[in-house]
C-alpha cells in the first residue's frame, strides 16, 4: 500500500510538473528550421499609406555556425541578424540566443540626415543583468554604459521579442508579461502581452500566401506611459502553414504583419517555403 502511495505521489507530481512546463512559459522547442528569412514592405499611416522602406529578418541555428559564430557566443543555438530600411535610417541588429531568450547583441544604427544620432549598441545577459555600451561616433558626449535589472527569466528585446513570442502556442496562450531594457533611459520596461482576435484575415504581399486568418498578439507598456503599443499578426502553427522541408525542425507560427505605431510591416516574401 506504501508502494502504491508513493508512486502515486510520483506519477502526479510528474504530471504537475509538465503540466507548468506546458503551460507556464514557451515551448523549449524552437519554431522555425535550419535557415529562415523574412522579408516586409513598411508602410507609413502618416503619409497616407506610403511605403517608407523594408526590413528583413535572417535566422540561422546552431548547425550552420561559422568558427565567428561559435566564438562570440558559445552557448548560442540560434543567430537572428535583423536590417531595418525605413527612409534615410539603417538599423541593423545581430542577436545571438539560447532559443528564445537573448545571450548577446550588436546594434548599428544610422541616419543619413542626422549623423550625430549615428549608434553601436553591443550589450550581453550576464544571468540576471542587460550589461551594455552604447557607443556615439560623431557625438562622443553621449556614449556611456552600464547595467540594468532584467530578471534572469521571462525578458527579451526589441526585435527579438517577435521570436520570443512565436515560441508559445498563441492558439491558446501568450505570455503574461516580459521586461526588455531600454539602455537609452537605463530602464527595465515592462511589457504586458495579450491575445486579440483569433482568426483576422491579413493579406500578405507574398502569392505563398495570399490571404490568410492569423492570430492577433497585443503588446503594451504595463506601466506609464504606456504609449501606443504593438500588434503582432501570427501565422497558426497548423501543418499547412508549416515549411522547411528537409530540416528537422520546421518554420511556423512567424508574423504576417507586425503594426507599431503609425507604421506596419507587411510579409512581402519568406524561405523556408517547402
Amino acid at each position: 500500500m506504501k508502494k502504491f502511495i508513493i508512486c502515486f505521489v510520483l506519477i502526479a507530481s510528474v504530471l504537475a510538473l509538465t503540466a507548468c512546463l506546458n503551460n507556464g512559459g514557451p515551448s523549449v522547442d524552437q519554431c522555425w528550421a535550419a535557415k529562415e528569412t523574412l522579408v516586409y514592405s513598411v508602410y507609413d499611416a502618416s503619409k497616407g499609406g506610403a511605403k517608407v522602406g523594408d526590413a528583413t529578418f535572417d535566422l540561422i541555428t546552431k548547425e550552420n555556425f561559422t568558427e565567428e559564430d561559435k566564438a562570440a557566443q558559445k552557448d548560442a543555438d540560434t543567430k537572428v541578424v535583423s536590417t531595418f530600411n525605413i527612409g534615410d535610417k539603417v538599423t541593423t541588429t545581430t542577436y545571438y540566443a539560447k532559443i528564445y531568450r537573448p545571450l548577446s547583441l550588436k546594434r548599428v544604427y544610422t541616419d543619413a540626415s542626422e549623423p550625430k544620432n549615428d549608434y553601436t549598441l553591443t550589450a550581453h545577459h550576464d544571468g540576471k543583468n542587460y550589461v551594455y555600451d552604447l557607443s556615439y561616433p560623431n557625438a562622443a558626449e553621449k556614449s556611456k554604459n552600464g547595467k540594468i535589472n532584467v530578471g534572469s527569466t521571462g525578458y527579451s528585446d526589441n526585435e527579438f521579442m517577435y521570436y520570443y513570442m512565436r515560441c508559445y502556442d498563441l492558439a491558446s496562450t501568450a505570455p503574461a508579461a516580459f521586461t526588455v531594457a531600454d539602455p537609452f533611459t537605463d530602464s527595465a520596461v515592462k511589457l504586458a502581452c495579450s491575445i486579440g482576435a483569433k482568426n483576422v484575415t491579413i493579406n500578405a504581399e507574398t502569392t505563398k500566401l495570399n490571404a490568410v486568418s492569423c492570430i492577433e498578439v497585443n503588446v503594451r507598456r504595463s506601466e506609464t506611459p504606456v504609449g501606443g503599443g504593438l500588434s503582432v499578426y501570427y501565422l497558426p502553427k497548423t501543418k499547412e502553414y508549416t515549411y522547411g522541408q528537409g530540416s528537422m525542425i520546421k518554420s511556423s507560427g512567424f508574423p504576417v504583419k507586425i503594426v507599431e505605431n503609425n507604421l506596419s510591416f507587411i510579409l512581402r516574401d519568406f524561405t523556408p517555403t517547402v
